[in-house]
């Protein structure tokens, strides 16, 4: 009897840890759940940090820009006639190709000596870096001064000279800010009316 109980019991045993040993439908979903939902947590700090890197390019290429800007009046004495002429409106004048072809030396008439103010390289419209988008088939002439995130950057200048610019930020603290050159962009919305994400050369 004892011998038999014995066999009766391996046999159990064994059964019992065939159930065990394959997971069932229910285990197998909670599993792939946990790992859809740790997927998409990563992905989101994913998107986040490069959205950020994207960011602090975008700021890196207004402040070349500002840079620019300020050693071209330095060798010549006043900003390009464009963006004298512009005043200080808050939306800015656009870095287009009037305003790169200068700073890259390629206009001769506000740059006389053709010196390279910007050291800018190509972009593209999907938006991998700061560059120039060049027009296309004009080989003669640069292009619009794009940040990260594909948009213009906008340039507003000290065109009275009396060391200040009124700030595009609707939503800033002051009125007025002490410098002689502001650059900025939309950033990753793409609107220049929402500053909460605005592209910015001051801080």
């Amino acid at each position: 009897m004892k011998d038999q109980t014995k066999i009766v019991s391996m046999e159990t045993r064994r059964k019992a840890g065939e159930g065990n040993a394959a997971f069932s439908l229910v285990e197998l979903l909670v599993v792939l759940v946990i790992v859809a939902t740790l997927a998409s947590v990563g992905f989101a700090v994913m998107t986040s940090v490069i959205v950020k890197a994207k960011m602090v390019s975008a700021q890196s290429g207004a402040v070349g820009l500002e840079n620019a800007l300020k050693h071209y009046v330095v060798d010549y004495g006043s900003f390009p006639a464009q963006l004298r002429a512009a005043g200080e409106e808050k939306e800015g004048v656009a870095a287009d190709v009037y305003l790169m072809d200068i700073l890259l030396g390629i206009n001769t008439i506000e740059n006389p000596r053709a010196i390279r103010y910007y050291d800018g390289k190509g972009a593209s419209n999907s938006g991998k870096g700061v560059g120039i988008l060049f027009d296309e088939g004009n080989q003669d002439s640069s292009g619009t001064l794009v940040d990260t995130f594909g948009g213009a950057y906008r340039v507003i200048v000290d065109s009275d000279g009396d060391g200040r610019v009124p700030n595009p930020d609707p939503d800033g603290k002051q009125q007025w800010l002490w410098q002689g050159v502001l650059v900025f962009s939309a950033g990753p919305d793409g609107d220049l009316e929402t500053w909460d994400d605005n592209i910015r050369s001051w801080k």
